[in-house]
């Protein structure tokens, strides 16, 4: 059923890798089983043997923290989600096929409340400065530059748009990913023909300062937007990461709650719009999300919005924040009260 699913679904996806990779880890452990056998408890000892598979990126990383039999740093329960949320995928889809007489359901781990984390200006200056060379003292590392990754860390910070499809990003229309207008000035983060998933990408206008790093960028690529000898380059953008998150003092560690990734650009962007005083359903329509989902993630945002306007005084025609006295005040309350 995985390799079904696999057959048909991998040309189509965008994260290859890290579809091919779930599927990997749930054909290792689902090997005896038939899809009859997919229960909870199942799903839950799949977490929790993923978990312990751990993470071979934090093979270096601090000896002191928890670790899985093959000493690499444990992986958190979303990772296995991941994988579950694929299972689920292959499952609905072989049914829908016709390949299986019924559509067993898949339990999901909990997702967790933690606030997503976003860049302040300051740091954003900092991460952009890192990607440049410059360490927060004003130093230049001329070994660390790297243009590739400060024109992803642009795009992520004034679109919001998710990082495969940034990297994938072509000057014309094209099959294999999104690609800029410069004439209209709009961003189009699907493919042509590319049907539409849960996960939106709309086509957006760019801001003016954003178009205009695209139009010099123009100058110096000939298909990509990042892009090294006419083809993209992913490894390149996400290897030189920690190199200027460590020159911007900002912590990349799995184990930090304040780590900085590059889906942070994408949360920064929200971030940034809401406190700007742009509503949840305009937010939405900007980055590809619900208002829903706009409102639960970044409801903290909202919370301290409303709490300023909550606070601020209201004038009169005068202009005056009109003074209430005793008398006056005492009449409101005898008012309120015979209401």
């Amino acid at each position: 059923m995985l390799a079904y699913y696999g057959e048909h679904r991998a040309p189509k996806a965008l994260r290859q890798d890290s579809l091919a990779t779930s599927l990997a880890k749930l054909g290792e452990f689902f090997s005896h089983n038939t899809v009859d056998d997919v229960t909870p408890k199942l799903c839950g000892d799949y977490v929790d043997w993923r978990i312990r598979q751990g993470d071979a990126r934090g093979s270096n990383s601090n000896k002191q923290e928890p670790r899985g039999p093959n000493m690499t740093r444990l992986l958190k329960p979303s990772t296995a989600g991941y994988d579950l949320a694929i299972l689920k995928a292959a499952i609905s889809f072989c049914y829908t096929e016709r390949k299986l007489a019924q559509n067993v359901p898949v339990k999901l781990p909990e997702k967790s409340n933690a606030r997503p984390r976003f860049l302040t200006r300051c740091e954003a200056a900092r991460l952009l400065a890192g990607a440049l060379g410059w360490d927060q003292h004003g130093n230049r590392h001329h070994k660390s530059i790297n243009r590739h990754l400060a024109r992803f860390i642009l795009i992520g910070l004034h679109t919001g748009t998710r990082s495969d499809r940034i990297l994938r990003l072509q000057w014309v229309e094209n099959l294999q990913g999104g690609w800029v207008d410069l004439k209209t000035g709009t961003l189009h983060r699907r493919a042509s023909a590319e049907p539409v998933t849960k996960k939106r990408a709309p086509s957006v206008p760019m801001r003016d300062e954003l178009l205009g790093h695209m139009r010099r960028w123009r100058k110096l690529t000939a298909r990509y937007v990042i892009e090294h000898n006419g083809t993209n380059i992913e490894n390149g953008v996400f290897a030189a990461w920690a190199t200027a998150c460590k020159l911007a003092g900002l912590p990349t560690d799995v184990d930090d709650p304040n780590k900085v990734t590059a889906h942070t650009l994408r949360h920064t962007c929200v971030t940034w719009m809401l406190d700007a005083g742009r509503s949840p359903w305009q937010v939405g329509q900007y980055v590809g999300m619900t208002a829903e989902m706009v409102e639960r993630v970044y409801g903290h945002v909202n919370d301290a919005m409303q709490r300023e306007t909550a606070n601020t005084p209201r004038r009169n025609k005068q202009g005056r924040v009109p003074h209430l006295s005793h008398t006056t005040t005492q009449k409101g309350m005898n008012i309120s009260e015979r209401g």
